[in-house]
């Protein structure tokens, strides 16, 4: 269980109810919005798992490797399941993403243009954390070509009309400088 700072309440449980097998689960969800009187109808959110299969001694214990944050928007959830045959934590994210952390689905600030997503990949570009200008997940050398386009050295500010200049901001400091430039070369992968 996890309660959000507006006042959700978020639970998640393994649930058979589908599997009518004792040994298979499914991690479900629901949520409260007045202190617990009511409750959003139950969901699965996960694959079916087996849980007696895996190294901690069957599903006494599975359950035991849960947690979970919530935010305004959503929840956050760190799981065990066997969906490879032994116990692995797996990671969830329960209703739409907020990054930047103004409440607001990142969807809804890419659609009403209060932020922009330049590269496609679903991340605002102010919560990009390297610069990937082609939206592959990689910096690659095609990244390199983009930041050399954008790249204003110290002190001088991102030209707002150069599309996706500020994915080459990685420090986010208003300018494309040699910071930013060793933030490629730490993220570069050669493809």
């Amino acid at each position: 269980m996890s309660v959000a700072p507006n006042g959700r309440i978020d639970v998640i449980w393994n649930d058979t109810r589908n599997t009518h097998d004792i040994a298979w689960s499914e991690l479900y969800y629901s949520n409260s919005t007045d202190g617990g009187e009511t409750w959003s109808p139950n969901i699965p959110v996960s694959q079916p798992f087996i849980t007696t299969e895996g190294g901690y001694g069957g599903n006494d214990k599975v359950g035991d490797y849960y947690h979970m944050v919530s935010d305004n928007l959503g929840a956050n959830v760190a799981y065990a399941a066997t969906f490879n045959g032994d116990h692995d934590v797996y990671f969830l994210r329960i209703g739409p993403w907020d990054r930047n952390g103004n409440e607001v689905d990142d969807a809804a600030d890419v659609a009403h243009a209060t932020s922009r997503d330049c590269n496609g990949n679903a991340v605002t570009d102010d919560c990009e954390y390297r610069a990937d200008f082609d939206g592959d997940s990689y910096t690659t050398l095609a990244d390199y070509a983009a930041f050399t386009a954008c790249s204003t050295g110290p002190t001088l500010p991102l030209d707002p009309a150069r599309p996706c200049c500020e994915l080459a901001d990685t420090d986010h400091d208003g300018d494309a400088d040699l910071k930013d430039f060793y933030s490629l070369q730490r993220d570069f992968v050669p493809r």
